[in-house]
């Protein structure tokens, strides 16, 4: 699950993959292997990952974020619209 949500994050916030190995300090090919399912995260990791995408780590593994959270994320996502134009 946790890395559907990642791969969706970095499609979601237009991140690449490189740019998110080397905030994790990781070589490409083991992000690949995360990505894939074939390699699990380590909980370091992927605490600097949630931090990365800012969000929680419950919401990488899932959990859906609090009315509290979808409210500043909608306001910023206004406010990141705004200053787009």
């Amino acid at each position: 699950m946790i890395n559907q949500t990642i791969s969706d994050l970095l499609r979601e916030q237009k991140k690449t993959k490189t740019d998110f190995a080397d905030a994790l300090g990781i070589a490409r090919n083991t992000l690949n292997n995360y990505l894939s399912g074939e390699t699990l995260m380590t909980s370091d990791k992927i605490i600097i990952a949630a931090k990365y995408f800012g969000v929680s780590v419950g919401y990488l593994f899932g959990e859906m974020p609090t009315e509290k959270e979808k409210t500043i994320s909608e306001k910023l996502d206004i406010v990141i619209s705004l200053l787009a134009h």
